[in-house]
């Protein structure tokens, strides 16, 4: 089965309607073909539309593969600063305590 958004979005019959998702212009139904589409009309802008956007998810993926941020190992930092912070504070209030 096709993805009709990618496929179907090339087509000069493309129609969204925001309650029922992609439909045909001919039909006003659903596309419900197997891998052709007998009224299938290529729209050049819309293709080069449609290949812009496929370029740019794997511009998109091939630039944060292997990205992924650990945020348990920053967490841990933050968490470990704050406590050593804390424990600056409580001591110096110790020692002014004592001060006076």
């Amino acid at each position: 089965m096709p993805d009709f958004d990618k496929f179907c979005k090339q087509c000069k019959n493309y129609e969204f309607n925001i309650t029922e998702g992609i439909l045909c212009k001919l039909t006003h139904k659903k596309p419900a073909f197997g891998n052709n589409c007998k009224d299938f009309i290529l729209d050049p802008e819309r293709s080069a539309q449609v290949n812009q956007e496929k370029t740019k998810e794997k511009v998109f993926e091939s630039r944060h593969k292997g990205n992924k941020i650990d945020t348990t190992k920053y967490l841990e930092k933050i968490c470990t600063v704050i406590l050593i912070l804390a424990g600056i504070v409580a001591v110096i209030r110790f020692l002014l305590i004592f001060i006076d």
